[in-house]
C-alpha cells in the first residue's frame, strides 16, 4: 500500500510572542493522514524548510494525536526582527513512492512583541591592553551601554560590579575607565594575565544590563631575581671542602626574568666562590676549610636586563646525619625544658616529702585506754557526768520504826525482837483480810501498816496466806503451776510495799526531789537479776537481792506515795 499524501487542515498559521522568551510552545498544527494508523505511512514527520536560519525554532511530533509542535527555542529580538515568517513541510516516515504527489508545506507568519528591554553593552565584553604598575588616574578606556529601543545611551548609568583589587574606577554618567590602585601582574588576582572587571549599566526606568571588561595585563620588570634568606651546608669529615646549589626566583616574565647572572661582590670574606650551574642557580663552594657555624654569604644575582643587585643570606655549616643537617641551634633552644622535665619529677618528689612531713607532724598522739577494771563481761559505764555518789548501804533498810535493826548487804537476820504480828492491824492479800493470827475474807486490797519482818517471817507469811487463800491440796491443785511461786510472790510484794512506803517519806536531803541523783557502777553483778513476779523461778525463798536495791527505786516509790 503505497501513503498518501498528507492534508494540513490550514493554509496559513499566525504566531505571536514577545521578545527575549525561550523554550514556549509557540503552534500546534494538526494533520489529517488516510494511512493505517500508527504506521510509518500514517506517523507524521514535520521540516522547517524556511525562516530558521538563525535556530530560532523548533517542531516536534504529538505521538498521540500526530499534530506538529512548533516551540521557540532561542530568544527573538524584537531590534533584529519584528516579523519572521516559516515554512513548514508536513511529511511521513515513510517516504513517497509510485506517485507523482508531493509533501504539502504551509507558512507560519511570526510576530515577534517588542518590551521595555535594559540597556546593552556593545559589544558584552571588551579587552583592554594595561601595562602593570601604570600610574593611577590613568585612562583604560570608555565602556558604554544603548537603549535597543533608543539606540541611545542618553541617560545612562554606570556602576562597578566587581573589582576584587580596586583597580579601577568607572565614571557613573560616561563609562570612563581609569587606575585607581597599582595593577600588579604578578598579584594572585591576576590569572594568566586576566584581570576581570564587571560593569552594570541603568536606564531612567530602572532597566539594567551587564557588561564585562577583560584587562590583559603587560609585565613589566619590577622583580629582582632573589636567593634563599638562609642556607645549610654540611661539614664534611674528610678534607674535601663544602658546596651547595642556590636557586634564584623571579616572578616577571621573559625577557625580564631568567637566564640569570650571579657574581661575587668585590668585597667578601675571601672564604666563598661561586660557579654557573644552570639559568637559574649557581654553584656555592667553600675556599677554604670552615667549622660548623653561622656565617654571611654575598651574592650578586641579575635578570637577562641586568636588574637585579648584591643580596646576603645566612649560611649554617652543621654536622649532617644521611645528609641533613642535625639541629643543634635548636637542642639549645630547647635545652631549658629539657631541664626542666628532668627537674619536675624532682620537685614533686620534695613536694611529697613535705606533705608527709606536715602530716605526720600534725598527727595526734596515740592515748592508751585503762579499762578501768571493767572487763568482765558486764556492764560499762558510758554517758556519765560525773563519778556516782557512794550510797551507804543503811539506806536499804528500814529505820527501827519499821525494823528493829538492819544488816548491810543483806537481809538475814532478824529485823525485830518482836514477832511479826506483833502490832495489830490488818492487811488484804489476794482479797483475804488478815486479823493477829487469822485471815478474814474482804473485797479489795487494803495495805499493810507498819509491820515488821524478818526474812524468814516474811516467808511464814507467805506460806500462812498460802494456805488460808488456797486451802489444803487439792485447792492448791486446781490453780495450777502459779500456785508454786505464790508464796514468794505474796513475800517479795509485802517487802517491797513496806520499804516503798517508807522511801516515799523520807526526809534525808540525800532523796529531796530537787537534787539530782548520780547512779555509779553497781559492781560484779546483781545477785537479784531481774526483779518480777516471775524471775525467781528455781530460787525460792531467796531475798537477798532486796538488799541492794537501793535508792534506784525512789523514783518506783514517788509514784507509789504519789497514787
Amino acid at each position: 500500500m503505497q501513503p498518501h499524501r498528507v492534508t494540513l487542515f490550514v493554509l496559513q498559521y499566525k504566531a505571536t510572542i514577545s521578545e527575549n522568551e525561550g523554550e514556549k510552545l509557540l503552534l500546534r498544527i494538526p494533520m489529517e493522514d488516510k494511512d493505517l494508523i500508527k504506521t510509518p505511512n500514517w506517523i507524521s514527520k514535520f521540516v522547517i524548510t524556511k525562516g530558521n536560519e538563525n535556530g530560532n525554532f523548533r517542531i516536534d511530533t504529538d505521538p498521540e494525536t500526530n499534530d506538529g509542535l512548533l516551540y521557540v527555542t532561542k530568544p527573538l529580538d524584537y531590534e533584529k526582527a519584528s516579523n519572521v515568517m516559516l515554512e513548514i513541510s508536513g511529511q511521513n516516515q515513510a517516504n513517497l513512492s509510485g506517485t507523482t504527489a508531493q509533501w504539502k508545506s504551509i507558512p507560519v507568519d511570526v510576530t515577534v512583541i517588542n518590551i521595555d528591554e535594559g540597556p546593552e553593552f556593545f559589544p558584552p565584553t571588551v579587552r583592554y591592553k594595561v601595562k602593570e604598575n601604570i600610574p593611577n588616574g590613568t585612562v583604560i578606556g570608555t565602556y558604554k551601554a544603548v537603549d535597543p529601543e533608543t539606540k541611545s545611551n542618553n541617560g545612562i548609568m554606570y556602576y562597578k560590579i566587581s573589582d576584587p583589587g580596586s583597580w579601577v574606577g568607572v565614571n557613573k554618567n560616561t563609562g570612563e575607565l581609569t587606575v585607581t590602585n597599582t595593577i600588579d601582574r604578578e598579584s594572585p588576582l591576576v590569572q594568566d594575565g586576566i584581570y576581570n572587571i564587571t560593569v552594570r549599566a541603568v536606564d531612567a526606568t530602572s532597566k539594567s544590563g551587564i557588561g564585562t571588561v577583560i584587562l590583559v595585563v603587560e609585565d613589566e620588570n619590577d622583580n629582582k631575581p632573589s636567593i634563599p634568606a638562609e642556607l645549610r651546608m654540611c661539614e664534611q669529615t674528610d678534607d674535601r671542602l663544602g658546596s651547595l646549589v642556590v636557586v634564584a626566583e623571579d616572578n616577571d616574565l621573559s625577557p625580564f626574568s631568567a637566564p640569570f647572572i650571579f657574581s661575587m661582590p668585590p668585597v667578601h670574606d675571601g672564604n666563598w666562590d661561586i660557579e654557573p650551574h644552570n639559568d637559574t642557580a649557581t654553584l656555592l663552594k667553600q675556599k677554604k676549610k670552615l667549622p660548623t657555624g653561622i656565617y654571611e654569604v654575598s651574592i650578586i644575582a641579575q635578570d637577562q636586563q641586568g636588574f637585579g643587585g648584591k643580596q646576603t643570606a645566612k649560611m649554617r655549616i652543621c654536622h649532617c646525619l644521611n645528609g641533613a643537617c642535625i639541629d643543634k641551634a635548636r637542642s639549645v633552644v630547647l635545652g631549658p625544658l629539657g631541664i626542666l622535665a628532668l627537674l619536675l619529677p624532682l620537685f614533686l618528689l620534695l613536694l611529697l616529702g613535705l606533705l608527709l612531713f606536715f602530716y605526720c607532724s600534725s598527727k595526734s598522739e596515740k592515748i592508751l585506754l585503762d579499762d578501768m577494771g571493767y572487763s568482765s563481761g558486764i556492764l560499762l559505764p558510758s554517758n556519765t557526768e560525773a563519778p556516782g555518789d557512794q550510797v551507804d548501804s543503811s539506806v536499804m533498810f528500814l529505820p527501827k520504826t519499821g525494823f528493829e535493826q538492819a544488816v548491810k548487804g543483806s537481809v538475814k537476820g532478824s529485823m525485830v525482837n518482836a514477832g511479826w504480828l506483833g502490832n495489830k492491824s490488818t492487811s488484804t492479800i489476794g482479797g483475804y483480810s488478815v486479823h493477829d493470827n487469822g485471815f478474814q475474807q474482804n473485797s479489795g486490797l487494803n495495805t499493810m501498816n507498819k509491820h515488821t519482818f524478818s526474812s524468814s517471817q516474811f516467808g511464814q507469811y507467805g506460806q500462812h496466806v498460802e494456805s488460808q487463800v488456797f486451802g489444803n491440796s487439792m485447792d492448791r491443785a486446781h490453780f495450777g503451776q502459779e500456785s508454786i511461786q505464790f508464796p514468794n510472790w505474796l513475800t517479795n510484794g509485802l517487802y517491797l510495799k513496806e520499804k516503798l512506803e517508807y522511801l516515799g517519806t523520807k526526809g534525808n536531803e540525800r532523796y529531796a526531789d530537787d537534787l539530782i541523783h548520780s547512779y555509779d557502777y553497781e559492781g560484779l553483778g546483781s545477785v537479784a537479776g531481774s526483779v518480777g513476779c516471775c524471775s525467781e523461778n528455781g530460787d525460792e525463798g531467796n531475798l537477798e537481792f532486796l538488799d541492794t536495791l537501793g535508792p534506784k527505786f525512789k523514783t518506783l516509790a514517788e509514784i507509789t506515795t504519789k497514787r
